[in-house]
């Protein structure tokens, strides 16, 4: 039985109609790949970008796939206009080394205006492959150990730790590292010496700056006394003149009065006045703030009294 070939050939139409071969199919993906990070090392997680244009004529839905030496790592769903361009991604959490990263363009459909999404076949896979070098950063400073010249951060550079013996890429104490070249008695000493020489100076700067600040209240507190002294010796001295004047007034009054107790009155007169007793106060305290070491003794007394008191407050607590 002979069939004809125009026959044939409709049938064959009829089959793959619903196939749409792409041997000149314009979609591509735009340079290789981005990442959410400038800078990123082993271990880090970054997301991977790539950038896919579509000039087919026609719009497309696909998946892109992402592999890293060849091991799938994840995919992305796309949908893109005719004349468009369209990012996919995934995430990647890359280890140390050389990685072969890439993604390939899988499952394109043409999406005609009211018409079924229809498979479109390449004769020619479409894909994108970049080689990438992974460093790892130690110390976490944000420069990889192949650029870093202290890849554990601890002062001491690699090329110096491989002369100690030290591991480049542990943070070693400086004790450690001293051990390492001199006999560790010796290391003893001077890490001693060390520390005592740093704690020394830096009780001898607080005691510096103390007594900075204690002289600049003292002098403070020293002028307004003295100032204040001066008023109160000012307004004593006005009192006296008018205490003066009242008396002999008083006196030449007395004379002419018979069995008036003139001692009484002398003694009630000798008696001294409250602001004299108070001009006395601020002249001890100016004379305590003259003298330091005065006033070291009531600081140490009063420091001393309050320890007790409280020591003794403890021991009643016990019982």
């Amino acid at each position: 039985m002979k069939f004809n070939p125009l026959i044939l050939n409709i049938l064959f139409l009829f089959s793959v109609s619903g196939i749409v071969y792409a041997e000149n199919f314009e979609i591509d993906f735009v340079n290789d790949f981005r990442y959410s990070q400038f800078s990123f090392f082993a271990g880090d997680d970054v997301r991977v970008y790539s950038t896919l244009q579509n000039s087919a004529g026609f719009d497309i839905e696909g998946i892109i796939q992402f592999y890293d030496n060849d091991k799938f790592i994840g995919d992305f769903k796309f949908l893109i206009a005719n004349g468009k361009t369209t990012e996919s991604w995934t995430d990647w959490r890359p280890s140390e080394g050389e990685h072969s990263l890439s993604a390939k363009i899988t499952s394109l459909k043409k999406l005609g205006i009211a018409q079924k999404p229809t498979d479109i076949s390449l004769e020619k896979e479409i894909s994108v492959i970049k080689q990438i070098n992974i460093d790892i950063d130690t110390d976490k400073d944000g420069i990889g150990n192949k650029d870093d010249l202290d890849d554990d951060n601890d002062s001491y550079s690699d090329k110096k730790e491989i002369e100690l013996g030290t591991n480049p890429l542990v943070f070693d104490k400086v004790v450690n590292e001293v051990k390492a070249i001199v006999p560790e008695e010796k290391t003893n000493i001077e890490t001693e010496k060390v520390i005592g020489d740093n704690l020394m100076g830096d009780i001898k700067n607080i005691t510096t700056k103390t007594l900075e600040r204690s002289k600049e209240l003292t002098t403070t507190t020293k002028d307004i006394l003295e100032q204040h002294k001066e008023v109160i010796d000012e307004e004593i001295e006005k009192d006296k003149k008018i205490e003066l004047a009242q008396k002999e007034l008083e006196e030449s009054v007395y004379e002419d009065k018979e069995g008036v107790n003139l001692y009484t009155a002398s003694i009630i007169d000798a008696v001294p006045s409250l602001k004299e007793v108070y001009s006395f106060i601020l002249a001890a305290l100016i004379y305590i703030l003259n003298s330091w070491w005065i006033l070291l003794a009531i600081i140490f007394i009063t420091l001393w009294l309050v320890g007790k008191m409280i020591k003794n407050k403890l021991i009643l607590r016990r019982f």
